[in-house]
């Protein structure tokens, strides 16, 4: 894999190319959500059938927290335009767009990213933590029937049955796909596997695929204890603790995945870039995620992780907590929070007791084996 990296990563330089003035249109976070193709002028109007808008839930941020629709640069701490943005992504060989699953502003702004690379003459591969292997017949025979929506996929895979979150926001993601014969990689392990490191650890997988994977790597202890906290925390303190190991085995397996079905999108076709890895935003952190798992699987890959964030009073000073701690993404950009029954209440918690704002966070696997990410996936985005 090294070897190739080496050989491979001085003609894509060269594949750069320019943008052909195509523009990162960011999405519009005063006006209720609503999917590109219900956005007048958007980039794909009329394409899909529209959803109903979703109003911002109420906020009174602190001073101090950026306001709903800022970009910022974690190197600098300032603003950044979406041009110089756009020119990060399009300088990068991976872009890890990082979100919370329910949030319909933050897919937008994936599907924004998707249709200004294809606009500026890429080919980007998805790579969908939404998907697993189990999901690619259902996804080849719709891309073999351009005339079916991309409504038909979601029912053919129970997509919000099986926990995925709402499928409208991400309808034009895939029509794009198709229409411009975009790589769509499932980046979800089998349920089988993540059952397995669940109960037995991620030593019983064998060698080499741990070391595909990147999880020989071990994660710093305080990084792991940091996880399992908030583990602990978005399952509002009822989470068994003999259970808490396994879901941080299940969140390793998944960032291990996504980086090594990156890699082999650029293994396969190096015209596929940037890959483009649609996420949970547990997932796209750059400390323990799966860019820092392929900062060690390909240490001169150019990787770009974008935290989308949300402005909420549910947490400390007003913003999401990931933007009060570490900020352990590339660039964020600040979107509101929909309006979200609180998880904790069901438990007779106080409203907010859960981490961030939703009150979820990383999944893991439940002993009823259901899909993955999907059949356990909470309203933050892992």
């Amino acid at each position: 894999m090294g070897r190739f990296f080496t050989a491979v990563l001085p003609v894509l330089a060269l594949m750069a190319g320019c943008s052909g003035g195509a523009a990162l249109h960011l999405p519009d976070v005063a006006a209720p959500a609503a999917t590109p193709s219900q956005t007048p002028g958007g980039p794909l109007s009329g394409a899909s059938t529209p959803a109903d808008p979703v109003s911002p839930a109420p906020v009174s941020p602190a001073p101090g927290t950026p306001p709903a629709g800022t970009l910022e640069d974690r190197r600098s701490d300032a603003p950044l335009g979406s041009a110089a943005l756009f020119a990060r992504i399009l300088d990068s060989d991976v872009v890890v767009l990082g979100e919370r699953h329910d949030n319909p502003w933050h897919r937008q702004f994936q599907t924004a990213v998707v249709d200004a690379l294809v606009r500026a003459g890429r080919r980007p591969a998805l790579v969908v933590e939404m998907l697993d292997g189990a999901d690619v017949p259902a996804l080849s025979s719709w891309r073999a029937a351009p005339d079916r929506p991309p409504e038909a996929l979601a029912a053919s895979l129970d997509w919000e049955k099986t926990g995925r979150g709402p499928f409208a926001p991400l309808a034009d993601v895939f029509r794009l796909a198709r229409d411009h014969g975009l790589e769509i990689r499932p980046g979800s392990p089998s349920r089988e596997r993540l059952r397995q490191v669940v109960r037995e650890g991620v030593d019983s997988l064998p060698t080499e695929t741990v070391s595909a994977l990147g999880l020989d790597r071990p994660m710093p202890r305080f990084l792991e204890n940091a996880l399992r906290q908030e583990l602990e925390a978005a399952h509002c303190g009822h989470m068994p603790a003999v259970m808490i190991p396994g879901m941080v085995n299940a969140q390793r397996l998944r960032d291990g995945a996504l980086a090594h079905e990156a890699l082999q999108a650029l293994q396969a076709d190096p015209g596929a870039r940037p890959v483009v890895i649609l996420t949970g935003l547990g997932h796209a952190r750059t400390d323990r995620g799966a860019p820092w798992i392929l900062s060690s699987l390909a240490p001169s890959l150019r990787v770009l992780s974008v935290g989308l964030l949300e402005v909420s009073s549910q947490s400390p000073g007003g913003a999401a907590e990931e933007e009060t701690g570490a900020r352990p993404w590339d660039v964020m950009w600040f979107a509101p929070a929909p309006q979200r029954p609180d998880p904790c209440a069901a438990f007779g918690l106080p409203s907010g007791s859960g981490s961030g704002s939703g009150g979820s966070a990383p999944s893991g696997v439940p002993s009823d084996g259901a899909r993955g990410s999907k059949g356990s996936q909470s309203p933050r985005g892992s």
